[in-house]
């Protein structure tokens, strides 16, 4: 799954997949379904499968695909009490991140601006992943162990907010009101594993 990830991000088109083991074959059509926008694999043999890109990449897809992810990790913070449509949210986020990762390796966006976009772009992915693990590990959310968790969902809706304002100055003092936010999760009565998880989040 690692290899067909980064070829995809790299902006590769075609990949042919040699095996002796059909389970390979598997795995890699499992990691395309689950994870990727726009691989098929178009032509099986016995040893040999090809895998190429069907979906083309344009300008309007990236800005719409990049925004869903802001608003799929918003769903993942109001979907807490339920661990399927969490799991289908980060599922979704994957692919979205995979294609906007391609599609900024294709170099339509380039210099300083590819840089950032992707490391945006990453830690909306690392995002998801977090919220995903902090529910799954924790049975059973306290009170006060949600109320944080609200706390960083308004955070991550406030950096939202941020991002896309033409004058994000103005929102500097509501940012500012969380810069203890953290230290006071620290001290909480919240479970360990939640404290780690939404650190990873506020961070």
């Amino acid at each position: 799954p690692k290899y067909i990830h980064s070829l995809y991000r790299q902006g590769v088109t075609e990949i042919i997949v040699k095996f002796s083991d059909l389970n390979l074959l598997n795995i890699v059509q499992k990691t395309i379904s689950e994870n990727i926008i726009g691989y098929e694999i178009i032509e099986q043999e016995k040893n040999k499968a090809i895998i190429r890109n069907i979906a083309e990449i344009n300008e309007g897809n990236f800005d719409q695909t990049f925004r869903r992810l802001f608003r799929i990790n918003e769903s993942m913070f109001n979907s807490i009490d339920d661990i399927k449509s969490l799991i289908h949210l980060e599922s979704t986020n994957n692919k979205l991140s995979n294609y906007c990762r391609r599609y900024i390796s294709n170099k339509l966006y380039e210099g300083q601006l590819a840089l950032l976009t992707y490391l945006v772009v990453e830690t909306q992915e690392r995002l998801a992943d977090e919220i995903l693990f902090l529910v799954k590990l924790s049975k059973d959310l306290t009170n006060i162990e949600k109320e944080y968790i609200t706390k960083a969902n308004k955070f991550y809706k406030l950096c939202h907010e941020i991002y896309y304002s033409q004058d994000p100055h103005k929102l500097s003092s509501s940012a500012i009101k969380y810069k203890n936010t953290i230290a006071e999760l620290l001290n909480s009565q919240c479970s360990e594993t939640v404290k780690h998880y939404l650190s990873n989040i506020f961070y």
